[in-house]
């Protein structure tokens, strides 16, 4: 990154990303290193730089995370076509144990019903682990 470092500086002072300054290494100039070594340059470049991790801790049953988003293609048994679906997955907090269902529609009736579902499974999941 030495060999680079006045181009890097000037990327970084107008506001260019690092992923964006490696592409341009690589295409422009060459650079056969990997992106994580002009991370760590920039990193180096501002040590006061705060940490992009923040770790949470929850107490047993304080919290879930929930989410619906895009699952596989799935053969429709009765048109015999292929149909988009969705994933609703619910993470217990503490444990970090998750509950995952297959949807084909993303709407208030389906968000409940995967949360009486993931309940469910939470509550036999509790269980299993006492």
């Amino acid at each position: 990154m030495e060999a680079f470092r006045e181009q890097v500086l000037a990327w970084r002072e107008a506001g260019i990303q690092g992923t964006t300054i490696h592409k341009a290494l690589v295409r422009n100039h060459g650079y056969s290193g990997s992106y994580s070594a002009v991370r760590r340059f920039l990193q180096a470049l501002d040590p006061r730089a705060p940490a992009a991790t923040v770790i949470l801790e929850f107490a047993p049953g304080e919290a879930t995370q929930v989410d619906f988003g895009a699952g596989p293609w799935l053969l429709d048994e009765r048109s015999g076509e292929l149909c988009k679906s969705g994933a609703f997955v619910m993470t217990l907090c503490h444990s970090r144990h998750q509950c995952a269902e297959i949807i084909w529609r993303q709407g208030v009736s389906s968000w409940l019903e995967c949360h009486r579902h993931a309940s469910a499974c939470s509550a036999s999941i509790g269980r299993a682990i006492r």
